[in-house]
């Protein structure tokens, strides 16, 4: 709630870091290198004040105009420096920890050597309570059959940060950082403020490596 509230003081000029294929969801820890100066200048920034981030999503078309001002998409993921190493030339190699979604409103004039924007955060949207609590008890007890089927440190800390969650938003966003690489279907769970359209789409995702789980358990029991 600390972060939560950090992140909503730096909503009226909050630093941007436009990336073509990089989503920041909530409960994700993504590592970045940041060879860039003027990104290099918003990590120095960031850093300095304990300011939050930005991970803007490009839009198509920003080929022809990177070095510049490229319209980026308006739901992003938000989130604070964790971890970061100073490398040889100014370059940095930092880990970010996403913390909520928010909705870009406009930009700010050029004052920095990095983009700022003014922003508000995303409220989730929620769903009749039966529904979203039964799709959320469907959720835990899949990935907590996936967990089982696949042994080993990782899906322990999954499972354990699983079943911390609070509440159906949190685990939503959890499964989905985990566990989707597809870019298009992150992006989908980014711009999605409905709790009970994520939970789907998180169930669907642990579905899908059930079964693809299935013939190696099948193999196993024939040997």
């Amino acid at each position: 709630m600390f972060e939560l509230a950090k992140l909503e003081a730096a909503l009226g000029a909050l630093p941007l870091f436009p990336l073509p294929m990089a989503v920041l969801l909530p409960y994700e820890m993504l590592p970045l290198h940041v060879f860039e100066p003027r990104y290099r200048a918003l990590v120095e920034d960031a850093l300095l004040r304990e300011l939050p981030l930005c991970i803007a999503q490009l839009s198509p078309g920003w080929e022809g105009n990177y070095e510049g001002r490229p319209r980026v998409e308006p739901i992003c993921g938000a989130g604070f420096i964790t971890q970061h190493e100073k490398l040889d030339g100014g370059r940095y190699n930092i880990l970010v920890r996403g913390v909520a979604r928010v909705q870009i409103l406009g930009e700010l004039p050029a004052q920095k050597p990095y983009r700022q924007a003014r922003a508000q955060l995303v409220e989730d949207e929620l769903p009749e309570r039966a529904t979203l609590e039964e799709a959320e008890e469907s959720v835990r007890r899949m990935l907590f059959a996936l967990c089982s089927a696949r042994p080993g440190p990782g899906s322990n800390a999954l499972a354990q940060l699983a079943a911390h969650a609070q509440g159906p938003a949190a685990l939503a966003d959890i499964v989905i950082a985990a566990l989707v690489t597809d870019h298009a279907r992150r992006q989908l769970s980014l711009v999605t403020p409905n709790v009970g359209e994520r939970l789907a789409i998180a169930q669907s995702s642990i579905a899908e490596l059930l079964v693809l789980r299935a013939p190696e358990d099948q193999r196993g029991l024939r040997n």
